[in-house]
């Protein structure tokens, strides 16, 4: 059986994080990476066995916090999951089934199962596809990378696409949401405000209005009932925002 390191960012998440990594209880190595959590998150990881625990006070952006917690993991294959993510049995099977023969010209992309106000998602948000496994010595991060990241790789990788899902908890609760989409707002407006680039209301209007359609008719969110509504509207807001973020710092120098 191929080794796996499986790497976790945490900030705060004592009431998530045991669920987390319980589920990694099959790995051969857990990574926590913390980011001066003021609560029982390192206390609970270090309960459980195989995990290493780097605590650096002060948040670097998702781009660099991957890139430093996957150059700590030891093993060949690399494995990103949440603070606020589980991983069920069958997708376990599955990565240990694919990786069994060991080809590190091959990343892994999973699907994620959104569970959104005590019930899952099951055409809003689905598949949403992220590229989570992948030989650790062909792949990277960019640091600039503040929120939105990806991993990079080095030399020509197939991307393959796993059938089971991982169970994706985004939100503890709505006032969660509004906190974590304004943070995410406002660190892709600095990204790109820095790279230089510039919007328009016509273009916040444009964006958040598509995002509605996306995810309510194209992905058929209408199916998921109020809830599919709801989370549509939601990621309108958010695509709103973040538009208006960049627009308000072009202005505010003008």
């Amino acid at each position: 059986m191929q080794k796996i390191s499986a790497v976790v960012l945490t900030k705060n998440e004592e009431d998530r994080i045991e669920r987390c990594l319980r589920s990694l209880d099959w790995v051969d190595e857990i990574i926590v990476f913390d980011s001066g959590s003021a609560d029982k998150t390192c206390e609970i990881a270090k309960t459980f066995p195989n995990t290493k625990i780097i605590e650096q006070p002060g948040w670097g952006g998702f781009g660099k916090q991957r890139q430093i917690s996957k150059d700590a993991a030891a093993h060949d294959w690399i494995f990103v999951v949440d603070a606020d993510e589980e991983i069920p049995d069958n997708l376990r099977d599955e990565i240990q089934q694919k990786i069994s023969d060991n080809d590190l010209t091959k990343a892994y992309a999973v699907p994620r199962s959104a569970w959104v106000l005590g019930k899952k998602l099951k055409y809003c948000w689905y598949p949403d596809y992220i590229v989570r496994l992948y030989p650790k010595d062909k792949s990277y991060y960019k640091f600039e990378d503040l929120v939105y990241e990806q991993v990079y790789f080095n030399s020509d990788i197939k991307v393959v696409k796993f059938k089971n899902p991982l169970w994706h908890f985004p939100y503890r609760n709505l006032n969660h949401f509004l906190e974590k989409s304004n943070n995410y707002a406002a660190a892709w407006a600095e990204k790109y405000f820095k790279a230089g680039k510039r919007t328009s209301l016509f273009q916040a209007i444009w964006h958040s209005a598509f995002c509605f359609f996306k995810n309510y008719f194209i992905k058929r969110g209408f199916l998921d009932g109020r809830r599919g509504f709801l989370i549509a509207i939601l990621g309108a807001h958010s695509t709103f925002n973040k538009y208006a973020c960049l627009l308000a710092k072009w202005w505010e120098t003008s």
